[in-house]
């Protein structure tokens, strides 16, 4: 389902201009030195590394809610852009 978040973006407002922001916030990555996007949501995580490696980890208790910690390091290599 996180997975799904990201390469399909959707809102449970039903709005088109809502639900991009984690396909923009892993898209960003590859714009820095090193960086990592994880989310944890219901049962499981995943973290995306700033090379788009992707790991997944599922649990046996449900987290309330949705956690997500996003991390970037070093210069902007397409500032100018």
């Amino acid at each position: 389902m996180i997975e799904a978040a990201i390469t399909t973006p959707r809102s449970a407002s039903g709005k088109q201009y809502r639900g991009k922001g984690l396909r923009w916030m892993k898209d960003l990555l590859a714009l820095f030195d090193k960086g990592t996007l994880l989310i944890l949501s219901g049962k499981g995580e995943l973290r995306i590394d700033g090379q788009g490696k992707t790991s997944k980890r599922r649990f046996s208790t449900p987290l309330s809610g949705t956690l997500i910690v996003w991390e970037v390091y070093g210069k902007e290599e397409n500032a100018s852009d």
